[in-house]
């Protein structure tokens, strides 16, 4: 359930999020700067034992973690079914939910 699958099926996207191709995209260019900033002040912060660069890298890039995100106010499923969609797991879901939910 990623944005490059689902944006071949304009209508299920639509049903999913309640949102057009178009307008999903415009949210994205409004949305991603903010989101990138908020990542790197999170990052940056003085109490991290790793450099930037360190730890795990991300499953999903920035534009599906606000799908995920988009899908989870509008439908409403549970943090173990948004895992399963996007192959992740249900604690990431909510860690992914609580950093974009705030945008």
């Amino acid at each position: 359930m990623r944005y490059e699958y689902l944006k071949e099926y304009e209508t299920v996207f639509l049903k999913m999020t309640g949102l057009r191709m178009g307008e999903y995209d415009t949210l994205v260019d409004e949305l991603l700067p903010e989101f990138v900033e908020a990542e790197y002040e999170r990052l940056s912060r003085a109490d991290r034992q790793r450099e930037i660069g360190g730890g795990r890298t991300a499953k999903l890039e920035g534009r599906d973690q606000l799908l995920l995100c988009i899908v989870w106010l509008r439908v409403y499923p549970t943090h173990e079914v948004l895992g399963y969609l996007l192959g992740i797991s249900d604690s990431t879901v909510s860690r992914i939910i609580a950093r974009v939910l705030p945008l």
